[in-house]
């Protein structure tokens, strides 16, 4: 899809990745048309991108007896390139916050489960053959029978991953991290938990007081604040044991997306605790009033910066006034207006 009226309304990069994961999105107007594009930053990423259309249609073609999700449309597929159909409007995630936020726990955890109907809809066994990243990640988990895995293996399908349609229905428009081979279950459920929670800590501690309660857990790495009513319901993937997986397979898959590794020796700070709590208070990260002094500091030094500026251009207003002033005694006088005569007269006889 090309044509010389488009313009480029938003452009992001994802280059924090390994080389082989670089991609541009950009959010692209044709005429009427919107869409999404998303394109290869380097050769090294083109395989990256054809991943996209090949997994767009396994993805699909796996879903398509669930009828109340979609996935994403494809406008158009090129080698360097991929179109997507643009789609606006508020992702499930934050739908899924506002409702618990106004403590209607009933329709979030509706919602929460709509995806993880999609999980189990694409229940699998686990593989024999499995890449060395879907090894490590599964091996954490064990061999227990209990376990259930996802294929193909789509890593990402956290909350802010789908949008609600106008009938409700989820749109999936995010897809990208699709492994080849079944991944755990419990990984992917604790991680799309674990994501929603985990950022929005002081939100969550300003609700007001209600009966229900909150379940604090301290990874060692974040504090969640979990209301009791999704604490109690999804405890399976939120409790110690589930966390502690759930963090090291974590570590290993962004290992693999930044350095193209999928080592098991990442070591992750671990210090599980877990308390009710019923009047919880913000917590500002500890680096707050560091990065205010780095800011303060900063404000001064442009102020001072500015200060000094604007006193060089006071001073040279006013050289710049004494040597008009000189230039003007000069133009005025006696001797100056004999030479410009002097000159007028040589004009006159010795012409150029």
């Amino acid at each position: 899809m090309q044509s010389d009226k488009q313009t480029i309304l938003a452009s992001f990069g994802q280059l924090n990745r390994h080389e082989r994961f670089q991609i541009i999105t950009k959010i692209v107007k044709d005429g009427s048309k919107t869409f999404v594009r998303k394109e290869a930053y380097s050769t090294e990423s083109q395989d990256h991108i054809k991943s996209l259309f090949t997994n767009h249609k396994t993805i699909a073609k796996a879903i398509k007896t669930n009828t109340d999700v979609r996935l994403v449309n494809i406008i158009d597929a090129k080698p360097k390139q991929i179109d997507f159909e643009y789609i606006s409007g508020q992702d499930l995630e934050q739908k899924v916050f506002k409702l618990i936020l106004v403590h209607d726990y009933e329709n979030a955890i509706k919602y929460i489960n709509r995806v993880f109907d999609i999980i189990d809809v694409l229940s699998s066994k686990r593989s024999k053959q499995e890449d060395q990243i879907v090894k490590n990640i599964n091996d954490i988990y064990g061999t227990s029978s209990d376990n259930s895995y996802i294929s193909p293996g789509i890593i990402d399908l956290n909350l802010d991953n789908f949008f609600v349609d106008n009938n409700d229905k989820l749109v999936m428009f995010d897809y990208e991290w699709t492994l080849y081979q079944p991944v755990c279950v419990n990984y992917i459920k604790s991680r799309v938990l674990y994501y929603l929670l985990a950022q929005r800590y002081n939100a969550l501690a300003q609700i007001p007081n209600d009966k229900h309660g909150f379940t604090l857990i301290d990874s060692g790495q974040d504090k969640i604040l979990v209301p009791d009513k999704l604490f109690s319901l999804y405890k399976k993937y939120l409790s110690k044991d589930s966390i502690k997986k759930y963090l090291q397979a974590e570590a290993i898959f962004q290992d693999y997306v930044t350095n193209n590794q999928a080592t098991n020796t990442k070591k992750i700070h671990f210090n599980y605790s877990i308390s009710k709590v019923t009047s919880p208070n913000p917590v500002f990260p500890e680096r707050f009033d560091a990065l205010q002094n780095q800011f303060d500091a900063l404000q001064n030094q442009f102020t001072g910066k500015v200060s000094e500026l604007n006193s060089v251009i006071a001073n040279q207003q006013e050289d710049i006034s004494k040597l008009r002033a000189i230039i003007s005694n000069i133009e005025n006088s006696r001797s100056y207006k004999l030479l410009a005569r002097y000159r007028g007269v040589k004009d006159k006889i010795l012409p150029k």
